[in-house]
This record gives C-alpha cells, structure tokens and sequence, in this order.
C-alpha cells in the first residue's frame, strides 16, 4: 500500500496564519487537504516542484470559503485572489498560471483534457473529487487507501459546514445551488 504522507512543512507554513480566520473549520479544513493531497501523491507521484505546486494549489483551493470574514459559497475567485497574493509575497513562482489553473478549474464537472501541462490540474480535481465525494468517486484510488487516509484525518466537520453552504446558497440563489461548479 502506498505510504500516507502525515506531515507537510509546507501545508503547515502556509495554514497557520489563517488558523485565527478559519476559526472552527481550521483542522476539518487542514484534514480535507491533506487527505486531497494524499490522494494527488497517489494518483501522480510527483517531482519536487510538482509537488510543491500541489501542496500551494491545495492549501488555497479553498480558502475563499473563510478569507472575506463571512463563509461565501462561490469562493473560488477569492482564493485565486488569496494565492495570487502569497504567490506575490513569497515570490514563490515567477510564473503563476498553473497554480492558479488548478485552483479555477478543481470544480470542472468532467475531464481536464485541454493540454498535457495541465495533468496535474485533473489529478488534483480527481483527488477533490474523491474527497468529496467521500470515497464514491475514487478514480482509480483504492477504497481501502481512502479508508486509511480518513481514518488518519478525520472529516472534523468539514462536510458539515459544505452541506451549511449549499443550503445558504441554495436559499439565496435557488437556481444556482452550486456556483463553484462548471463545464468550461
């Protein structure tokens, strides 16, 4: 079985300042990427620099959920504005766009198949998915592996506060219950 990955200096580096924003959400928050990022680490084996991609995309792909103070259902443009703004900060890519592609595109409702360079953009969409979905769509990840890597990090209530989202927004905007989600 493939090893789990429990500790990510990285993830952590970059979590910790939202800790205080995230608020109750933080460790269900932290749990979701790292059980995403073990199954991207699954499904791609990554080089280093992929690798740190992966772990930036991750840690931001949902923040815009928290980062304006108030939980906002179609969040993905903030935490492109959130991971533009650390990218800056930390010149950690003089290049932004393919974090950036990954973090737009982790809600695409099908394949990500527009050119190779962005494999790791669908491999991160898959592991989203697979989380998500709890396992149902696991896309080549064995179920067993799942089973051990929630068992390692638990949900702490981060599908709980999803389905609060989902109901906020449904109330507010019936006909899109879902605005993070797209075909393009």
């Amino acid at each position: 079985m493939h090893n789990i990955v429990t500790q990510i200096d990285l993830l952590d580096e970059i979590l910790e300042p939202w800790q205080e924003i995230i608020g109750d959400d933080f460790q269900g928050y932290k749990n979701h990427v790292l059980r995403m990022l073990n199954y991207c680490f699954y499904l791609v084996h990554p080089e280093p620099h992929e690798k740190e991609i992966l772990i930036i995309a991750a840690a931001f792909h949902d923040i815009g959920i928290w980062s304006t103070g108030k939980l906002n259902p179609d969040y993905i443009p903030q935490s492109i504005i959130e991971l533009e703004i650390y990218l800056e900060q930390f010149e950690k890519f003089k290049s932004i766009d393919d974090i950036t592609f990954i973090v737009e595109n982790h809600h695409k409702i099908g394949k990500i198949k527009e050119v190779p360079s962005h494999f790791l953009a669908e491999m991160f969409r898959i592991a989203d998915l697979a989380d998500l979905s709890l396992g149902f769509f696991n896309n080549d990840i064995p179920k067993a592996y799942i089973k051990k890597v929630k068992e390692m990090f638990p949900n702490a209530g981060f599908h709980k506060r999803l389905w609060k989202l989902t109901l906020m927004q449904l109330k507010s905007n019936p006909l899109n219950p879902l605005p993070m989600m797209h075909w393009k």
